[in-house]
């Protein structure tokens, strides 16, 4: 079964890429932090199928080629100081976003089995590789939640993410897919968890192979493995409250001896800083399940000291660096799917966003400005008058916009499954906009 869903993708993709129109832009992820049920994808059609990936060459010379067209590339637009406030606001303003500094660590064993009781369950039929995922999987897997060892109080246990994980709605290895050849859409993905990801670990699965945790921005089901269970708040801390450190601004770069890679964005302290990389704090697993930090040397190529500085030059560098990223529903597959791809950019800069479109649409920016109803020649002009990074919002998907070049106004985007993160011009996705959202 497995090599015949190879042999139909196979078959799919090639449509997606050759026959013009019969892609589909998808919603990215679900609701957070309480899980609920996948948002309903956007089934507009795209415009013609994202091509295959770019030459770092072609990519590095349209990035060259913006930066010598725009205007004020260097301007910071927010200090650090300014984004750490905009990151508090958020928090108030956003009912899917927590200080995890300031969370509670010791939790209502109630409030905690309502968390898990109200995890989201696709409804059947549902595919894994391996056949038809049945009832009684199902009910192994409610079995699984282990709700009946949790006790009147919950005393969380730090930890950090040591590799790039999965977070999953229920704790289990099967995947829930619509069909069964479909590859890109597991229903139960919820987002993708970078290498040093500080988090609270809530509770444990029956078969102990999950944990439930809390992030800044999303609850659900990891992989124990990718977790290490720090020994005291101040070993948490230095991961969770950075103070020296340096921030990742390459896509999945491998970092360590265990085959770990780290998104764009990611932060690890800084040991020291030599003439061509850095020595950074690097946080593993041990044999105990125990955070153990080991040292290891980062190009200077692929960071920078701190956060990357606000500026639209900056902006506009680190969203065509993912250019020929596969998409990736929730961050499967080491891929990004649209509000994914968001985060991950921003991130960069310091900013701590919602994960979803539906939580970051007209919530992450002061400035909102309504597309909804416009003619194409409207929105083309109000688009063109923007002058700093900005959102644009469909239901179920956002795209990046980049600017106006040859007078020409263009975005980028992660599309959908089996495609890759592509630039192109506004008008070719202009339906069905309904905001532009403006960080600044």
């Amino acid at each position: 079964m497995k090599i015949q869903r190879k042999v139909l993708t196979l078959i799919l993709v090639a449509l997606l890429f050759f026959i013009a129109g019969c892609g589909k832009e998808k919603q990215s992820g679900t609701e957070t932090p309480t899980p609920k049920p996948t948002e309903v994808e956007d089934t507009t059609p795209a415009s013609t199928p994202t091509p295959a990936p770019t030459s770092t060459a072609e990519e590095s010379s349209r990035i060259e080629e913006w930066l010598e067209n725009t205007t004020d590339a260097d301007k910071v637009i927010l200090t650090y100081d300014q984004i750490k406030e905009y990151n508090k606001k958020l928090v108030d303003k956003s009912q899917h976003l927590i200080d995890i500094l300031e969370a509670e660590v010791v939790v209502n064993g109630n409030t905690v089995k309502d968390y898990i009781n109200g995890s989201y369950i696709p409804s059947l039929p549902k595919y894994d590789e391996s056949g038809e995922i049945t009832n009684q999987d199902v009910v192994e897997i409610k079995k699984n939640f282990n709700t009946d060892a949790i006790p009147a109080q919950v005393e969380a246990k730090y930890g950090v993410i040591v590799y790039r994980a999965d977070l999953k709605s229920i704790p289990t290895r099967l995947g829930f897919y619509d069909s069964p050849t479909d590859e890109y859409y597991d229903r139960i993905q919820e987002t993708e968890l970078p290498i040093g990801m500080p988090v609270l670990v809530l509770h444990e699965s029956l078969d102990k192979d999950f944990l439930y945790i809390q992030t800044y921005f999303y609850r659900g089901w990891i992989r124990a493995d990718a977790v290490a269970i720090c020994e005291s708040r101040d070993a948490w801390l230095e991961f969770a409250d950075l103070k020296e450190f340096i921030t990742i601004t390459t896509t999945l770069l491998p970092v360590g001896k265990k085959g770990a890679k780290a998104d764009m964005g990611c932060a690890f302290p800084l040991v020291k800083e030599n003439n061509d990389s850095y020595t950074v704090k690097l946080p593993e697993r041990n044999n105990d399940g125990k955070l153990e930090v080991v040292e290891t040397d980062i190009s200077k190529k692929d960071a920078v000291k701190g956060y990357l500085p606000y500026t639209k030059g900056n902006f506009i560098t680190l969203a065509l660096k993912f250019v020929g990223t596969p998409y990736g529903w929730g961050g499967l597959n080491e891929g990004h799917d649209c509000s994914g791809y968001l985060v991950c950019v921003f991130r960069t800069f310091g900013f701590k966003f919602p994960r979803n479109t539906s939580q970051q649409s007209g919530v992450i920016g002061d400035e909102v400005i309504n597309l909804e109803g416009l003619s194409k020649d409207d929105i083309i002009e109000k688009v063109s008058e923007i002058e700093h990074p900005a959102c644009l919002f469909k239901k179920g998907h956002v795209l990046l916009y980049l600017g106006v070049l040859d007078d020409v106004p263009y975005i980028v985007h992660s599309p959908s499954g089996g495609q890759y993160v592509t630039e192109e011009p506004l008008e070719n996705v202009i339906s069905n906009l309904v905001n532009a959202t403006i960080i600044k």
